[in-house]
């Protein structure tokens, strides 16, 4: 929740004649900023991040799965992955993988896992204790059982996605360079990609909260104590505003960090179909009309405790060392206990 007494309330500037038009700002955006200040806005975000869903159309061909038409949902996704482990032609080398949940692999599946459960709206901690809410337990359960049978194993995700080993990839937009070749993909990933064909849609939804964006945003506010509010309020006005968005999509350069500008409009959207043809961009980049926002519940040393747990875990979980449930819970109590040692 924001400090109201911090940060000046931008309400009344966002009316009048010196105000922005909302109708054009990304709803999950602007959602995201009143959940934080309890129905006012005391920060706006100029751009966002998202996640994307592509879909390797080779593979789905090759083995005569059918293709999706529209975002799917995670129980949706995990249907297809389990038509593709049947039709590969060579299950037990596990040539064709059905699914990457991105970059991170089994070291890193615990970073994706808590990215792409940000929709779910969920707590990580309540009472000093990690995973409280039910949801957890099935959804931990899920990503990491989703991994032991359809996930890559034994080689770098990047590597087996872009050399056309995975169907379906959960990816962040700085790849679509490497996939439109706007940029060397052999300086970024250190290999040459394959070519195959592919298309584009939003990271799967949960069924619970199919509007959900999967979205993190970059944020800009003005300082109760600042002198010059009307001035400062220029500088927003600008970065939420046409002109900013096109500089971003044309330039590539980003003052505030995220991928996408808040702003959109038909012209915005024909210069991305420009840039990447065959995505659907007004559904597919601006997918959803909610945005999730999740109350911060721990301090950066509890942050801490919880992700270096998680980095230990995880692997093991993955590699069937101890059970899912039985990881599940030691992690919870081992981060119980370290939080109580912290207080001596």
């Amino acid at each position: 929740m924001v400090t109201k007494n911090l940060l000046a309330e931008l309400d009344t500037f966002m009316v009048g004649q010196s105000g922005i038009d909302v109708k054009n700002l990304y709803s999950p955006v602007l959602d995201i900023a009143k959940k934080a200040g309890n129905g006012h806005y005391y920060f706006l975000s100029p751009t966002f991040s998202t996640k994307l869903l592509v879909v390797n159309l080779d593979i789905f061909k090759t083995l005569k799965v059918p293709i999706p038409e529209e975002t799917v949902s995670w129980e949706e996704l995990e249907y297809i992955a389990e038509k593709i482990n049947r039709k590969n032609l060579n299950p037990h080398n596990r040539k064709i993988y059905a699914i990457s949940f991105g970059p991170g692999g089994e070291e890193g599946l615990f970073m994706d896992f808590q990215l792409l459960t940000t929709p779910l709206e969920l707590p990580l901690q309540e009472k000093e204790e990690i995973y409280n809410h039910p949801s957890w337990g099935k959804w931990f359960k899920w990503f990491i059982t989703m991994h032991q049978k359809y996930g890559v194993r034994n080689m770098a995700e990047d590597r087996a996605f872009f050399t056309g080993k995975v169907a379906m990839r959960i990816t962040y937009p700085h790849e679509l360079q490497w996939l439109y070749k706007k940029a060397r993909a052999d300086l970024g990933l250190g290999f040459n990609p394959a070519k195959f064909e592919f298309r584009i849609y939003p990271a799967p939804y949960y069924s619970n909260k199919p509007e959900v964006a999967s979205i993190e945003v970059h944020n800009i506010a003005l300082s109760n104590q600042s002198e010059k509010k009307n001035l400062a309020w220029e500088v927003i006005r600008y970065a939420m505003g046409k002109d900013y968005a096109l500089s971003i999509i044309y330039n590539g350069g980003n003052t505030f960090g995220g991928n996408f500008p808040a702003y959109y409009d038909s012209d915005t959207i024909r210069a991305y179909e420009n840039l990447y043809p065959g995505i659907d961009v007004k559904n597919v980049f601006y997918y959803g009309k909610q945005g999730p926002y999740i109350k911060e519940s721990m301090t950066l040393e509890q942050l801490s405790i919880f992700h270096e747990l998680e980095r230990e875990y995880f692997p093991i979980i993955l590699n069937k060392n101890i059970s899912v449930e039985d990881g599940y819970k030691e992690l919870k109590r081992e981060y119980k206990q370290r939080i109580k040692e912290l207080k001596r």
